[in-house]
């Protein structure tokens, strides 16, 4: 319905990717320029996509810090359902007792994409 679907718009998980992509997209800009230029310049095209890897790869850095900001304006879920997963895959367990959390889990999924599309550009 048009309710439903207007919940999930001003949910967490649509503006939290909805941030992740923004990046992404501002990243990934200069190559489209690349493939657009009537330039033949081997160097330079290099160094645009080598600037790109370096914005994609900046995004993990700041994955705490922009799951802050979507939080304080789009609350998390505040109950997850059970699912069955691996508690060594999750960012940050160092063998101890994993504190399985929301953010924890979208840390994961976001460090997975961003290596996804590094290996895409690499």
């Amino acid at each position: 319905t048009a309710d439903g679907f207007a919940t999930q718009l001003g949910g967490f998980e649509f503006n939290y990717w909805l941030g992740v992509f923004e990046l992404v997209f501002k990243a990934t800009d200069s190559l489209y320029n690349v493939l657009q230029s009537l330039k033949l310049n081997i160097g330079w095209a290099r160094a645009q996509v080598d600037s790109c890897v370096e914005s994609i790869r900046s995004i993990k850095s700041i994955a705490d810090e922009l799951y802050e900001h979507i939080a304080s304006e789009h609350p998390p879920p505040s109950k997850r359902r059970k699912r069955n997963t691996r508690l060594d895959s999750y960012v940050g367990n160092a063998g101890g007792e994993a504190i399985l959390t929301h953010k924890t889990e979208q840390r994961r999924v976001l460090v997975m994409v961003v290596d996804k599309l590094l290996r895409c550009l690499n």
